[in-house]
């Protein structure tokens, strides 16, 4: 597949716009290098030549747009920007950094096993008169090595780079001076556990050549086979894949000549991104090492590079490579010597030799650079129009969070102290009214008082109208449950052995009643007591009363009982408020008024925490407080009301005994337990009262379930807001000694958003840089 058919051409009115004749004409030039053969010293210096067609004005635009890109990728968002880019991939020892070191003319780490563990981004233009090169760490604003001037250098700082890469927690200073046995014993993972083996953080080199053509690409680590945990081995696979999966990247696998491409993983990983081959470019390396006897293996590269084969066919097909072996690069041969000795095998070594006829342009660095470099640019061409687009989201993004922080004060004064205490207190007390926009506190505040008044609900006593309380249900509650919709029932637990307050023989039976929604979600039961339990706090309170006199000590113990429980729901009431308000003053509205100035949000939160226990301790009494007034003696002045609810839980008993006997009269309580039903109905109708769960028609407050809440909001929750800007006032002491230094001190700005403000600054400038000259940008 030729170039034009691998990269959709642009339609006509693009054309019109953006490529003149020059351009086509050299893209068309690449397209046939892919057809045509091509001596490696005819694509040397092509493109400085006034007279070729890749003249000095297409170069020049070539590397405008390239350092576009390298700005680009510089901004740290290639996944939102997609920038077209060369990936090469291959497993350890394939090649890989012979192959960056003959394109880029530098030398790179090696070592026994795998040399890079980090991306590399290479990015080469020749723009320059003299070579020169500096090594940056991908997220640094600074270069990390500076500029060097001998390439005998590059290797020393580019691992001192990935040293510092994979040493995250040491200085990246510390080693820009080490030597190569210091580097190796700093970043020995066996020695040091934080020591990283892999990292996705990239090193960056720019390469300025004069002899050198304008290429950018990333070489990635090597893929392991073995020797390393399945962790690692996973996510350097992964760090391929990633790279690759893009469909604006360039895929080149590197394969030694003497292995079979059905084993090699990084043909397998690009096969699963570029599943139909468009994208993908084979680089053969080791082309020396095909053996004279193995003809089979000689066939099948002959086939794959003249197109024959099916099986691993790639549409941008296959280039060969021979490379300078160790004792070569320990003898620092020049470019030229390398290409000419890479020619010697192309001419010798089959099926090299048999290919210099049929594929010349496919053999050789200097034919693989020529090809790749007008591929990457054209794909940058054809982006364009993309990355505007994406580049107009990322300043707009950036605009927004520049807006979102807070706006830089000027001037430190004791006024605008003031205000910023104010309108602090101000949103505290607004929180506590539910003035403010968020109501969610006064949300979470109702929610509180509910399980509270659930859980007092839940402690009333459970009087059950019958000897043996423990066959039946709990009865309902006569203000949502009428009369008719008693049901009498035989339970399903007749079949259990009797319990010891089943009488022998008689039938288990349950009273059926729809259950109260107010029941449902209460945190604690009622004391459950039959008759013959009221019967025994009567008979134990009785004392010289005269016959048929009931002991009114033996309500008031009845009484006492659900009384005493009523503590324990109001303090987890309080205590869920403590947690609430908390949360709203010190995690929210502190850090949304003081976020910039960490000094000051320091001091009030310091003053706070003290006045905040101040408050808990009076509210406690406070509450302590109405719980002591719901104590001995037992009385209300609401007596129509208790009479009213104490006749209808007298209705309700006896309506659930007499149903139990099969009688319809309940007018009046049978005499064999008319004091315990009358004592069970007074106290039912007591708790009423206290409690004070409203009746449908009764337009009574509630007493205990309003007065805690009332007493907790009043005391503790407003108290608390309304304190707050006259204690914090004070506590500033603003016409105290040094009050000009303290002010000063506390309107600091804080580190970090001064720090976010000029990264976004910067970021806003470079993005508006970028766009301009995107924007502006002809071919």
């Amino acid at each position: 597949m030729s170039f034009f058919r691998f990269v959709p051409i642009l339609n006509a009115t693009l054309c019109a716009q953006f490529v003149p004749e020059i351009w086509l004409l050299a893209l068309q030039e690449a397209d046939e290098r892919l057809k045509q053969p091509v001596a490696p010293a005819q694509t040397d210096r092509e493109d400085h030549d006034p007279t070729s067609i890749l003249h000095r004005e297409y170069a020049h635009k070539r590397r405008e747009l390239l350092e576009i890109v390298h700005d680009l990728r510089a901004l740290g968002s290639e996944k939102e920007l997609d920038v077209p880019q060369i990936a090469v991939i291959g497993k350890q020892s394939a090649g890989k950094s012979s192959l960056v070191e003959a394109v880029t003319g530098i030398k790179v780490p090696r070592d026994a096993e795998t040399c890079t563990r980090c991306p590399t981004e290479c990015t080469i233009t020749a723009d320059s008169q003299e070579w020169s090169c500096t090594v940056t760490i991908r997220g640094s604003s600074q270069e990390f090595s500076g500029i060097i001037h001998s390439k005998d250098q590059v290797e020393l700082w580019i691992r001192r780079a990935q040293a510092a890469v994979l040493c995250p927690h040491i200085s990246t200073d510390t080693f820009k001076t080490k030597n190569r046995e210091e580097l190796k014993d700093i970043a020995d993972s066996s020695v040091d556990s934080n020591v990283l083996k892999f990292s996705k953080k990239a090193i960056e080199i720019r390469i300025s050549d004069p002899e050198g053509s304008d290429l950018m690409f990333v070489d990635l680590p090597g893929l392991i086979q073995s020797g390393e945990d399945d962790n690692v081995i996973n996510m350097v696979e992964e760090m391929a894949s990633e790279s690759i999966s893009r469909p604006s990247t360039i895929i080149l696998v590197i394969v030694p000549a003497e292995d079979d491409l059905d084993n090699q993983g990084a043909m397998k990983l690009a096969k699963t991104a570029d599943e139909s081959g468009e994208r993908t470019i084979g680089i053969v390396t080791k082309a020396d090492r095909v053996s004279v006897s193995a003809t089979g293996r000689q066939k099948a590269w002959k086939d794959l590079f003249e197109g024959r084969a099916t099986r691993h066919k790639l549409s941008l097909g296959y280039y060969a490579v021979s490379l300078p072996d160790d004792k070569q690069r320990a003898d620092n041969i020049t470019r030229r010597e390398a290409q000419q000795q890479a020619s010697r095998v192309f001419d010798t070594v089959a099926p090299w030799m048999d290919l210099r006829a049929t594929c010349p342009g496919r053999l050789g660095v200097q034919a693989l650079v020529h090809d790749i470099s007008p591929l990457l640019l054209k794909m940058l061409v054809d982006a364009i129009p993309r990355l505007k687009a994406t580049v107009d989201q990322l300043l707009d993004s950036c605009l927004q969070e520049f807006r979102r922080l807070p706006p830089q004060r000027t001037r430190n004064t004791a006024s605008e102290l003031v205000q910023l205490i104010s309108a602090f207190c101000e949103s505290v007390i607004a929180t506590a009214k539910g003035t403010s926009e968020d109501k969610s506190f006064v949300h979470r505040s109702r929610e509180a008082y509910n399980s509270l008044k659930f859980s007092i609900r839940a402690t009333a006593p459970d009087f059950r109208p019958f000897e043996y309380p423990a066959q039946f249900c709990k009865p309902g509650d006569p203000s949502s449950v009428q009369e008719n919709s008693v049901q009498v029932v035989q339970s399903p637990r007749a079949a259990s052995p009797p319990s010891s307050e089943t009488r022998p023989g008689s039938p288990v039976i349950e009273i059926s009643v729809p259950a109260s929604p107010i029941e449902v979600h209460h945190e604690v039961e009622g004391i459950v007591l039959g008759l013959m339990d009221v019967r025994q706090v009567i008979k134990e309170e009785t004392s010289w009363e005269l016959p048929h006199n009931i002991p009114y000590s033996a309500k008031t113990r009845l009484i006492g009982q659900f009384v005493r429980r009523w503590s324990d729901p109001s303090q987890r009431c309080f205590l869920r408020m403590q947690r609430v308000l908390d949360e709203y003053v010190f995690d929210k509205l502190i850090p949304l008024h003081f976020a910039q100035y960490s000094a000051l949000q320091g001091f009030v939160r310091e003053r706070l925490l003290s006045k905040m226990k101040e408050y808990i301790r009076h509210s406690e009494t406070s509450v302590q407080d109405v719980l002591k007034r719901e104590e001995t003696p037992y009385f209300t002045q609401n007596g129509h009301y208790f009479e009213t609810s104490r006749d209808l839980w007298m209705v309700r008993y006896l309506c659930l005994y007499g149903r139990r006997l099969n009688k319809c009269s309940i007018a009046q309580p049978p005499n064999e337990f008319a004091d315990e039903l009358n004592v069970m109905a007074d106290v039912r109708g007591y708790f009423q009262v206290a409690y004070k769960a409203r009746l449908p028609c009764s337009l009574l407050s509630s007493r205990l379930i309003d007065e805690i809440p009332r007493t907790i909001h009043r005391d503790f929750v407003e108290g608390f807001a309304h304190s707050l800007q006259t204690y914090l006032l004070d506590a500033l002491d603003l016409g105290g000694d040094n009050a000009s230094k303290r002010i000063q001190m506390l309107l600091e700005e804080d580190p970090r958003i001064r720090d976010d403000r000029v990264r976004l600054e910067e970021r806003r400038k470079r993005l508006e840089s970028i766009k301009a000259r995107l924007d502006s940008f002809r071919i």
